[in-house]
């Protein structure tokens, strides 16, 4: 009788939102290293060409070389030119796949006569081997992690439809002021219709509220509103100097190094509290 294959993997989930500014980068990075300090195994993959998300993990982008003198994988050679997703292990024991500059042309190589099915790239990776470059010879996405949190650019990219493709949740960070909110509605109508088109097992795990500002009466009607019409977390994610701070590479420039909000003033702020509440309420609903 053949050993039964170890399974782990909770969820795959994508963190989306078509407006810049509403916290993504922020809440993956934050909530994947909350969870991790539970002693989950996690995974954080970067899609955006900006690569923000890569920098505060600890990547350095010289690493990956250059056009002629290519260096070490990222997400580029896997959803761009075929290669298995890379992963890497940051200093606090955080998975990770960087992302490129070169992403910018991902959308233009997904929109090719090449690919067959251009929304689904992303997905059909996961059915391949880990390209383990942690050394712990990682192979099976399955037994290997937890939960994978996914970051995607800011804009309903043919990119950003794979990452909801391959996804079998999603969080929606939204700021709270007027603009952002709008963008939200936009947003929300895009995924359900990738939902019910390409991936209609997909669940919405909540709508995060960030950059919450108890004193402005403008928060307060509009995080009423957004519980009223959607499933938002009960945490919050208060606007608080901290959370820039942290991601500023110029406390510690040094590449290798996290910039998550834990390791910055060894955790005592209110945004490392938030994120605590925030992974534990989403374990409680979504880690079984």
């Amino acid at each position: 009788m053949s050993k039964k294959k170890e399974t782990r993997l909770r969820h795959i989930v994508a963190v989306s939102n078509n407006k810049g500014g509403a916290g993504k980068t922020t809440t993956v990075l934050n909530l994947a290293s909350a969870i991790m300090r539970r002693g989950y195994r996690v995974l954080v993959i970067d899609t955006d060409p900006q690569c923000n998300l890569s920098l505060s993990v600890g990547w350095d982008t010289q690493r990956e070389g250059t056009r002629t003198e290519p260096g070490e994988p990222t997400i580029f050679n896997a959803i761009c030119l075929g290669q298995n997703i890379p992963v890497y292990r940051n200093d606090i024991g955080l998975y990770y796949t960087p992302s490129s500059p070169r992403m910018e042309d991902a959308d233009v190589h997904l929109n090719s006569a090449d690919v067959t099915d251009p929304v689904r790239v992303l997905k059909s990776l996961f059915a391949e081997p880990i390209d383990d470059h942690t050394g712990e010879g990682l192979t099976e996405w399955e037994s290997s992690f937890d939960f994978i949190f996914i970051d995607t650019q800011p804009a309903m990219s043919r990119v950003t439809v794979n990452v909801i493709c391959a996804a079998d949740g999603i969080i929606i960070p939204v700021e709270l002021e007027p603009l952002a909110v709008d963008g939200y509605v936009k947003t929300i109508g895009k995924i359900l219709k990738i939902k019910k088109v390409s991936n209609p097992t997909l669940q919405i795990h909540g709508v995060l509220l960030t950059k919450k500002d108890a004193r402005l009466n403008s928060a307060k009607s509009l995080e009423e509103m957004l519980r009223e019409e959607g499933d938002v977390f009960q945490t919050t994610i208060s606007r608080t100097n901290d959370v820039p701070s942290s991601q500023d590479r110029d406390f510690d420039p040094q590449p290798g190094v996290c910039h998550d909000i834990f390791s910055y003033r060894h955790g005592r702020s209110r945004a490392a509290e938030d994120f605590i509440l925030l992974a534990t309420e989403y374990l409680k609903r979504w880690g079984k």
